[in-house]
C-alpha cells in the first residue's frame, strides 16, 4: 500500500501525523506492507505505524537540496534513493493494491492526480484510493464535483473520510473486489482463446512472438493476426533462409568452390 502526504515536519500529536500513523498500522495489521516517500513528515508517521504493525516498511527517497534525508523508520533493507520526481513516483504507483493519501502540498497534489490519470488510464492497475482528512480535501472534492457538472468525464472511485479504519476497510474491500475482477477477466480471455483455437505458436513465428497472440486477439468476429513488427521478423528470417539456401545451391554447382566477388579472381 501506497501513503503519501506533505513532507514538513510533523510529531507525535499534530493531528494529520496521528491520522497517518494509525492509517498504515491499520492497513500493516490487515496484512499489507507501506510504502512511503521515505521523508519526514507524514512518510515517517507512515512508515512508524507499518513498524508498530509489523509490516514492511519501505521507502523512496527523492534526493534534494533539502528534506532529503530518510526518517528512521524505514527498514534498512527496503530505502532506495531515487534521483527523480518521476522515477519516485513510477515506483509509488508501480503494482500498489491501495493509496492513502494525506494532507499535502504541490508535491501530493502532483502525486494523487497523476495516480488518478495512470489508473484511469490503464497506465497502472486500478487501485482503491482513501483520502484521509475531509477538511483538507473538501477542496479538491468540489473540484471534481465541478468537473462532473461541466460534462468532464467522471470522478474516478474514491472515499473521503476522518477515519483511519473506515480508510483501511474501504481500500481492503475495494482490493479485494478488484482482484476478483482481474481474476474474472483473465478467465474468461482464457476461455474465449481456446473457444476460437488460438495455437500457441505459428511456423514462421518464435515461440515467445507465438505466447503474445493471445494479448492481439480481438474476438471471434476478429481473427488473431500478427503485428507489423512479428511480420516484419517474419520476413526477415525467411529472407535469410532463402539467401542461405541460394548459397548453397551455388556452392553445389561450383563444386565446392567459394566465390569471393569483389576480391579478386576465382579460387
Amino acid at each position: 500500500m501506497t501513503i503519501i502526504g506533505t513532507a514538513r515536519p510533523l510529531q507525535r500529536g499534530d493531528q494529520y501525523y496521528d491520522l497517518a500513523e494509525s492509517t498504515a498500522y491499520e492497513l500493516g495489521m490487515a496484512g499489507y506492507g507501506i510504502v512511503t516517500g521515505g521523508g519526514p513528515g507524514v512518510m515517517e508517521a507512515a512508515n512508524r505505524g507499518a513498524q508498530r504493525a509489523g509490516a514492511p516498511s519501505a521507502g523512496l527517497n527523492l534526493i534534494l537540496p533539502s528534506e532529503q534525508g530518510s526518517n528512521a523508520f524505514v527498514d534498512p533493507q527496503r530505502n532506495v534513493f531515487l534521483h527523480s520526481f518521476y522515477s519516485r513516483l513510477k515506483g509509488l504507483l508501480k503494482d500498489t493494491r491501495g493509496l492513502g493519501v494525506l494532507p499535502g502540498s504541490q508535491g501530493t497534489l502532483d502525486e494523487v492526480t497523476r495516480a488518478f490519470t495512470e489508473f484511469g488510464t490503464r497506465k497502472s492497475p486500478a487501485a482503491p484510493v482513501a483520502f484521509v482528512g475531509t477538511t483538507f480535501w473538501a477542496g479538491l472534492e468540489t473540484w471534481m464535483e465541478h468537473g462532473k457538472e461541466e460534462g468532464i468525464p467522471a470522478r474516478p472511485r474514491h472515499l473521503l473520510t476522518d477515519d483511519p479504519r473506515e480508510a483501511a476497510a474501504y481500500i481492503r474491500q475495494e482490493d479485494e473486489r478488484l482482484s476478483e475482477l482481474r481474476r474474472r477477466q483473465e478467465t474468461l480471455r482464457k476461455s474465449q482463446c481456446a473457444a476460437v483455437g488460438i495455437v500457441r505458436a505459428s511456423p514462421q513465428l518464435s515461440q515467445k512472438q507465438g505466447d503474445q497472440q493471445s494479448r492481439h486477439h480481438k474476438g471471434p468476429d476478429r481473427p488473431w493476426q500478427p503485428t507489423i513488427v512479428q511480420r516484419g521478423r517474419a520476413q526477415a528470417r525467411q529472407h535469410r533462409a532463402d539467401r542461405e539456401t541460394a548459397r548453397y545451391r551455388e556452392w553445389m554447382m561450383t563444386g565446392g568452390r567459394t566465390v569471393e566477388r569483389g576480391l579478386g579472381p576465382e579460387r
